[in-house]
């Protein structure tokens, strides 16, 4: 026997046994100690540890070589420092909200990119308070359920993201974009989306079923997978009328409301997500609480609908639905298939290389839906400005799809270069060691997608403006036709790695057709004056975090961005027009005052 490591927190020992036998450590027994038998597939399995002699540690042992890691783990400091973070995370929300009223007001003569910026930064922000919450909650469930439950649980929700398209039918974002080119349809347009929701959700339920009956069979689905897989799917019942409601705020563009109650239904979500993890329902607890949180945010969003905007009254109409639901499903196809681009990687994992493996992956992937929230709250709040546009001012829309893409390019690329050199690091704090190294390989891969993902994100939404969303639908057939192939052909032989580079090249293959659909629908776009500066600056960038890295993160990480945003200046990637529009994000009284011009005499 010999000490590999021995520290305050963390043991680890090589035990060589002709026989099996015991294992006993001459430190004092507590129950906030967790050991763990390293396996020869890199896995980790949990020991019982027993109390030898009235005070030592001991664990049982199989003949051979082991590997055992002693950690101390008691959930009692986990819990204690979440519910401080929790607290601090409130105060920090009723700051935010109290502040944002003291200081934010609409004012008439507001310019377009104004509103913009406030649609888009308020979701952004609270979305990352949102994620800043969930993350804490995820350091400890996954702490909880280890990568095998992890596993798990990230199976049944890919199914329910695959669930909640098909009911959402593309609905939702054609009630957002007719909307708000007629608000006076409003209630029409609410209640049928509601309606035919449910429709669609009592109708797919029996194929729900087959789905779990047929996996079952064929890939061993776990029971309690199986449970948490139903339990999800009771969650849309609330949840798709959640939605409608969301998308009549979205609109009106007052994307402040339903970015708020996000944040107050996250809070409850954990705070009840953490109680049925400590009294160990794992994750058909979590699924049950899905259910709790979209009644809540059901009740909530409808009683800000009935005091803000309108009073919904049914106003069912067959015929009109049938014309949405056409009208629409190219939408849900679209969103089917970009769902099956990014997911179907996970969906294959799970039969062909176990929980634990999806565990891994789903843990990396955590940090890049994180990330996504900067496309999705920035195309969520210009959609409603670049749908007018598409009808009124098409010069106008080239300008802003231009404007965006290089935003989201800039944003992007150094969050990559950080990410890259920082994996490590974000899976230990996000997951823990039993995570690594394989979350941390999975996403220093992953995370070079984003750059393309964020372009893809942004076209996608400008050919919806258009009225081209069926020819978004070859491109989605494209990509995920790709994506899909690749992975069966490749996931095999090299596992999660295959999905993460397949993720990067699957990127890249929907990136060509959007760009002819943009070119031959729109305009041309001048690419490569768009890419080359923020490339270049994030090369350089690179280089120098790379002859600093042994500089500590806290100076190296604020140090590198300013170098970064000093790249882009001197290269001019900041010009007259984008200045202008800086100035204009300001309020009225904070702008510089432009000189009247004299009438002559």
């Amino acid at each position: 026997m010999r000490f590999r490591e021995y520290d305050i927190n963390d043991v680890i020992v090589e035990v060589d046994l002709r026989e099996p036998g015991w294992l006993v450590l001459s430190d004092s027994y507590f129950p906030g100690w967790k050991a763990f038998l390293r396996l020869d597939t890199g896995l980790e399995e949990e020991l019982q540890i027993y109390r030898a002699d009235y005070n030592f540690r001991a664990v049982r042992l199989p003949a051979g070589h082991n590997v055992v890691r002693f950690r101390y783990s008691p959930m009692s400091l986990k819990v204690g420092v979440y519910a401080s973070f929790m607290a601090a995370v409130v105060m920090l929300a009723a700051a935010g909200f109290w502040l944002w009223g003291r200081l934010y007001r609409e004012e008439e003569g507001d310019p377009v990119i104004k509103r913009v910026v406030k649609n888009s930064m308020t979701p952004m922000a609270t979305s990352f308070l949102n994620k800043l919450i969930d993350t804490a909650f995820a350091m400890l469930m996954l702490r909880i359920l280890g990568p095998e439950g992890a596993g798990k649980y990230g199976f049944a929700v890919v199914v329910h993201a695959f669930l909640e398209i098909v009911t959402n039918f593309g609905l939702n974002t054609l009630l957002t974009r007719d909307v708000a080119k007629d608000r006076s349809q409003t209630n029409r347009y609410l209640t049928n989306t509601a309606i035919l929701r449910l429709i669609i959700l009592l109708a797919i339920t029996p194929l729900v079923f087959i789905f779990l009956l047929g996996w079952r069979r064929f890939f061993a689905l776990s029971d309690d997978t199986t449970l948490t897989i139903i339990l999800l799917t009771l969650s849309l019942i609330p949840g798709s009328i959640a939605a409608a409601l969301t998308s009549v705020f979205l609109a009106y563009e007052k994307m402040e409301y339903p970015a708020a109650i996000t944040t107050v239904t996250t809070i409850i979500r954990v705070s009840l997500g953490v109680m049925v993890l400590l009294m160990g329902l794992g994750i058909v607890g979590l699924a049950t609480v899905a259910i709790v949180t979209n009644i809540v945010t059901v009740l909530i969003l409808l009683y800000l609908v009935v005091r803000l905007i309108l009073r919904p009254r049914l106003e069912f109409e067959p015929r009109f639905s049938k014309r949405m639901v056409a009208t629409s499903y190219p939408l849900m196809l679209n969103h089917l298939l970009a769902t099956l681009f990014w997911r179907v990687d996970v969906t294959l994992l799970q039969p062909m290389k176990g929980d634990a493996v999806v565990g891994w992956y789903t843990t990396a992937y955590r940090f890049l839906d994180a990330l996504n929230i900067i496309p999705s709250a920035f195309t969520v709040a210009i959609f409603p400005v670049m749908s007018r546009y598409a009808k009124e001012a098409k010069e106008a829309l080239v300008r802003t799809y231009t404007t965006s893409l290089k935003v989201l390019l800039i944003i992007s690329l150094p969050v990559a270069l950080l990410t890259t050199f920082y994996a490590e690091g974000i899976i230990l704090v996000v997951g823990g060691q039993a995570y690594l190294p394989h979350a941390a390989i999975a996403l220093r891969l992953l995370i070079w997608s984003i750059p393309f993902g964020f372009i893809n994100s942004v076209t996608q939404y400008v050919l919806i403006a258009i009225d081209k969303q069926r020819f978004l639908t070859g491109a989605f057939v494209v990509g995920a036709s790709f994506n899909l192939i690749a992975n069966l052909l490749l996931i095999p032989a090299f596992s999660y790695q295959a999905a993460a580079v397949t993720t990067i090249l699957s990127e890249v293959v929907l990136l060509l057709p959007f760009y002819y659909g943009i070119r031959k629908h729109l305009s041309a776009i001048p690419w490569a004056s768009l890419t080359w500066r923020p490339l270049l600056s994030t090369l350089v960038t690179g280089v120098l975090i790379w002859l600093l890295r042994d500089v500590s993160f806290l100076l190296l990480i604020p140090a590198s961005l300013a170098f970064y945003v000093g790249c882009l200046t001197v290269t001019g990637t900041f010009g007259p027009e984008d200045i202008t529009l800086m100035k204009q994000m300001l309020p009225a009284r904070f702008r510089p005052k432009t000189p009247p011009t004299q009438s002559p005499p």
